[in-house]
This record gives structure tokens, sequence and C-alpha cells, in this order.
């Protein structure tokens, strides 16, 4: 199946994305998390969703992949507004939607926005809230990542994201991911790791009216079985999702569970 790399411009620069499948079939929606890019999160996840009947749109948020860097600081908001001009361009309003880690703050954003029509949603592996404690935590974090330098931090990153026996498994893979998290432009980097102080979402996920779900991780260093559940607990009538044997990266560590879970609902959101 032939993966077109596309790039969109609109005001706020130029959004690259990926597009697989046929132009009649429904639509998904795939956000990335913060410091990875459409091809290299979704890469197991967008042949499975063709074969599945689903056209699939892939973008590469701002500051990753062939999209404009980030020269200043970012919200989730601007990255929502990204997305709703190039499903405007693209004259998609019907579609699902599925964030991953960060960027299920982006798909909660876009979904509580008028003129879609949304037909399902998956909040995978992350959160929709900030808190004062962990924007200090991040402030800390940013602020050893520049004593450390590029490679350094991407060492550290990976050893926080990945599951340990995953990760002693695959050194191949991680070792890859260091490489490229290594070269990326790293103030684009450090002001996505901003965008979601301030935000809270929950509000706006009792209006969700679709299907939905809320995957997790079992091994998640961030996101603890605790927080997946009251998040689901949130969302009328939606499903939760464990994924065993997993670190953070369940679409990378797990895809063909990851993938299971991601069918099942979107079995419902096309009944």
């Amino acid at each position: 199946m032939e993966l077109l790399a596309i790039r969109a411009s609109s005001e706020s620069g130029t959004i690259s994305y990926l597009h697989a499948g046929e132009a009649e079939w429904p639509v998904v929606l795939l956000i990335h998390g913060l410091g990875w890019d459409a091809e290299r999160l979704w890469r197991e996840q967008i042949d499975p969703l063709v074969i599945g009947g689903w056209q699939v749109i892939a973008p590469d948020l701002r500051g990753v992949g062939q999209s404009s860097d980030i020269t200043a600081p970012i919200t989730i908001s601007d990255y929502a507004d990204d997305l709703e001009a190039l499903l405007a361009e693209l004259g998609i309003s019907s579609l699902v939607l599925v964030g991953f880690s960060m960027g299920c703050c982006v798909a909660v954003d876009l979904a509580s926005r008028h003129g879609l029509d949304l037909r399902g949603l998956v909040l995978a592996c992350g959160g929709v809230r900030s808190s004062p404690e962990g924007q200090a935590g991040t402030e800390a974090m940013l602020d050893r990542a520049v004593s450390l330098g590029p490679q350094q931090f991407a060492t550290e990153q990976a050893d926080s994201i990945f599951g340990r026996s995953w990760a002693k498994a695959n050194p191949g893979p991680v070792a890859d991911f260091i490489r490229w998290r290594a070269a990326m432009d790293q103030q684009s980097l450090h002001h996505a790791f901003r965008a979601t102080f301030g935000c809270n979402y929950e509000p706006a996920l009792a209006d969700i009216a679709c299907p939905a779900a809320v995957i997790t991780a079992r091994d998640d260093s961030f996101v603890t079985a605790e927080a997946a559940a009251r998040l689901a607990g949130l969302i009328p009538g939606a499903e939760l999702e464990m994924i065993p044997d997993s670190g953070h990266m369940a679409t990378v560590e797990q895809p063909e569970l990851f993938n299971a879970a991601l069918s099942r609902l979107l079995g419902r959101a096309a009944a």
C-alpha cells in the first residue's frame, strides 16, 4: 500500500502529514505525542487500519517531521488550530480522533470544537490536565537537558519512555530513537514540553457523546492505572483497555495488542 507524505501550508507554517487509504473511506486522525513524529509513532498502526477499511491521516505536529519548527511558546490549542485548518483544507469533518500521550490533550481540544462530526475518540497513554507539580518537574528536567546536551538527554528520555524488558530486548530501535531525538530541533522540543502548561480538559470530557476508549500500558512510568481509570470514568460510556508488558510506548512495544484495542473502538464507531 502506498503511503504518501504531504505538506500543507497554513498561516502558522507548514504541516506535513501521512495519508493512506481511499478518499471515500471513513477517516481516523492519528495524533502523535511529544517528541515523536507520525511515521515513528504510528508505523505499526497505519497498514492494519487501512486493511480494516479506514482512511488514515497522521500529521506531524509543529516541531517534528517536515512540519515547521517551533520558534516561540506554543499551546495545545495552537496544535489543535493547525489540525483544524488541515481538516478544513482536506474537506474532512467526520472522523475518529486518536491521541497518544500529549496528543490526548490535542485530541480533546479538537473534539470540543464545533463543526466536527466526531465518530469516536481514543485517548492512549496520556492525560488531559497539567499540575503545578508536573510543570515544576518539567522545568527542572529542561534545565537538566541544557546541561546534559541533546545526546544524553535523549538517552535519559529513552530510559523513561520504554519498558525496561522491551528496551533490553530491542537495543537497536532504542538506539535509533536516541539518535533521532538528539538530532531533532531542540528548541522545538523544549517549547513542546511546555505546551501543556495550565491545561485542564477534563471538564470537556462530559460532553463527549461518541464511542470512546482509554488505552493504558501496565508499566507506563507516566500514567498510572488509577489515573487512566479515572480518565475513562470522566467520559460517558468510555471503555478502558490495558496493554500488558509495555512501558509508555505501547504503539511501539506492543503493536498487535494496541491495534486490537484500537480495532475494538473503531468497530463501535463504525456500527
